[in-house]
């Protein structure tokens, strides 16, 4: 009678532990997809800012040689320009990148969990 019992114990456990990792194996690839969804989505974005970046140059450099007349002005002008904007980007990188990056990977992969806790609607009462 014991044994019948255990037997039909360790089933159980071992069909809670199998249903346990099917479950964290679904929630993993859920996370990595939607992980690198925003990835491409942000490569897309990226290549078609860099595209639109070029172009504004162009015009940029178009309308400075068409104010000041000489195009290497207006170029010299738009390399102190572009120096400057990578200057600031690389001081702030830590603000503008890294911690946007790393919020959506914590947010993507230890956030899902608790969607709907208390706490993320405000309504929590310490």
């Amino acid at each position: 009678m014991k044994t019948e019992q255990q037997d039909g114990l360790f089933e159980n456990v071992k069909q809670y532990v199998d249903l346990k990792a099917e479950y964290l194996k679904l929630d993993l690839a859920e996370k990595f997809s939607l992980f690198a969804g925003k990835l491409i989505l942000l490569g897309v974005l990226g290549l078609m800012g860099v595209a639109m970046l070029l172009l504004l140059l162009l015009f940029f450099n178009n309308v400075l040689t068409q104010i000041i007349g000489i195009q290497w002005v207006a170029t010299l002008i738009e390399i102190v320009l572009m120096t400057a904007a990578i200057a600031l980007t690389w001081h702030f990188r830590e603000r503008l990148i890294f911690n946007p990056i790393a919020d959506s990977i914590i947010r993507t992969f230890f956030d899902s969990d608790n969607d709907k806790s208390p706490a993320k609607d405000g309504n929590d009462k310490h």
